[in-house]
Protein backbone atom coordinates (compact mmCIF):
# COMPACT_ATOMS: atom_id res chain seq x y z
CA UNK A 1 0.00 0.00 0.00
CA UNK A 2 1.71 3.43 -1.19
CA UNK A 3 -0.10 6.73 -1.58
CA UNK A 4 -2.67 7.04 1.08
CA UNK A 5 -0.89 9.14 3.32
CA UNK A 6 -3.77 12.15 4.76
CA UNK A 7 -6.00 9.39 3.42
CA UNK A 8 -9.28 8.37 5.24
CA UNK A 9 -9.64 4.90 5.18
CA UNK A 10 -12.81 2.85 6.62
CA UNK A 11 -11.83 -0.39 8.18
CA UNK A 12 -15.19 -2.78 8.81
CA UNK A 13 -14.44 -5.83 11.06
CA UNK A 14 -11.63 -4.15 12.48
CA UNK A 15 -11.53 -5.57 16.08
CA UNK A 16 -9.97 -8.84 15.00
CA UNK A 17 -8.21 -10.97 12.56
CA UNK A 18 -7.32 -9.77 9.28
CA UNK A 19 -9.45 -6.33 9.98
CA UNK A 20 -7.43 -5.59 13.02
CA UNK A 21 -3.95 -6.89 11.05
CA UNK A 22 -4.35 -4.28 8.45
CA UNK A 23 -4.83 -1.50 10.74
CA UNK A 24 -1.43 -1.00 11.51
CA UNK A 25 -0.12 -1.19 8.17
CA UNK A 26 -2.77 1.62 7.14
CA UNK A 27 -1.38 3.62 10.20
CA UNK A 28 2.03 3.07 8.74
CA UNK A 29 0.95 4.83 5.77
CA UNK A 30 -0.02 7.67 7.63
CA UNK A 31 -3.92 7.14 6.75
CA UNK A 32 -6.75 7.78 9.28
CA UNK A 33 -7.77 4.92 10.02
CA UNK A 34 -12.00 4.38 11.38
CA UNK A 35 -11.99 1.59 12.92
CA UNK A 36 -15.80 -0.27 12.91
CA UNK A 37 -16.95 -3.61 14.13
CA UNK A 38 -20.45 -4.65 15.95
CA UNK A 39 -17.90 -5.42 19.03
CA UNK A 40 -17.11 -1.64 20.40
CA UNK A 41 -14.92 -2.78 23.20
CA UNK A 42 -12.51 -4.11 20.32
CA UNK A 43 -12.84 -0.98 17.96
CA UNK A 44 -12.10 0.89 20.74
CA UNK A 45 -8.83 -1.44 21.89
CA UNK A 46 -7.51 -1.19 18.33
CA UNK A 47 -8.22 2.37 17.67
CA UNK A 48 -6.47 3.36 20.72
CA UNK A 49 -2.97 1.51 20.12
CA UNK A 50 -3.10 3.51 16.84
CA UNK A 51 -3.51 6.28 18.96
CA UNK A 52 -0.95 5.62 21.24
CA UNK A 53 1.77 4.56 18.69
CA UNK A 54 1.05 8.93 17.19
CA UNK A 55 -1.81 7.67 14.58
CA UNK A 56 -5.22 8.84 13.50
CA UNK A 57 -8.38 7.13 14.42
CA UNK A 58 -11.51 6.97 15.16
CA UNK A 59 -13.43 3.63 16.75
CA UNK A 60 -17.20 2.79 15.87
CA UNK A 61 -19.63 0.06 17.31
CA UNK A 62 -21.28 -0.69 14.55
CA UNK A 63 -22.94 -3.59 13.03
CA UNK A 64 -22.77 -2.95 8.86
CA UNK A 65 -25.23 -5.96 8.60
CA UNK A 66 -27.85 -3.81 10.15
CA UNK A 67 -29.07 -1.20 7.29
CA UNK A 68 -30.19 1.35 10.00
CA UNK A 69 -26.07 1.28 11.78
CA UNK A 70 -24.51 1.09 8.32
CA UNK A 71 -26.47 4.37 6.71
CA UNK A 72 -26.04 6.24 10.37
CA UNK A 73 -22.37 5.50 10.65
CA UNK A 74 -22.06 6.52 6.58
CA UNK A 75 -23.72 9.69 7.30
CA UNK A 76 -21.42 10.57 10.48
CA UNK A 77 -18.39 9.92 8.20
CA UNK A 78 -19.42 12.40 5.38
CA UNK A 79 -20.36 14.80 7.84
CA UNK A 80 -17.27 14.59 9.65
CA UNK A 81 -15.04 13.51 7.40
CA UNK A 82 -16.83 14.36 3.77
CA UNK A 83 -15.33 11.84 1.92
CA UNK A 84 -13.56 8.24 2.06
CA UNK A 85 -10.44 7.56 0.55
CA UNK A 86 -10.43 3.85 0.76
CA UNK A 87 -12.63 0.56 2.13
CA UNK A 88 -11.68 -2.87 4.03
CA UNK A 89 -14.59 -4.32 3.85
CA UNK A 90 -13.87 -7.10 5.74
CA UNK A 91 -17.01 -7.56 8.28
CA UNK A 92 -18.24 -10.97 7.61
CA UNK A 93 -19.73 -14.26 9.66
CA UNK A 94 -17.91 -17.67 9.68
CA UNK A 95 -20.13 -20.52 10.41
CA UNK A 96 -18.09 -22.39 13.28
CA UNK A 97 -19.62 -24.95 14.38
CA UNK A 98 -21.93 -23.43 16.98
CA UNK A 99 -24.80 -22.02 15.12
CA UNK A 100 -25.33 -24.49 12.36
CA UNK A 101 -26.74 -23.16 9.05
CA UNK A 102 -29.02 -20.89 10.33
CA UNK A 103 -25.86 -18.26 10.91
CA UNK A 104 -25.50 -18.34 6.73
CA UNK A 105 -28.60 -16.00 6.28
CA UNK A 106 -26.68 -12.78 7.40
CA UNK A 107 -23.68 -13.21 5.31
CA UNK A 108 -25.02 -11.17 2.25
CA UNK A 109 -25.49 -8.51 4.11
CA UNK A 110 -21.96 -7.59 5.65
CA UNK A 111 -20.13 -8.53 2.52
CA UNK A 112 -22.47 -7.67 0.07
CA UNK A 113 -24.07 -4.44 1.54
CA UNK A 114 -21.90 -3.63 4.13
Amino acid sequence: MRGLKDGIIVVTGAAQGIGKATVPRLRDEEATVLVADRNGEGAQAVAAEIILSRGHAEAFARDVSDRRQGLNFAAHVQGRYGHIDGLVNNAGVTCDGEGGLHRWPPLPDPCHRG
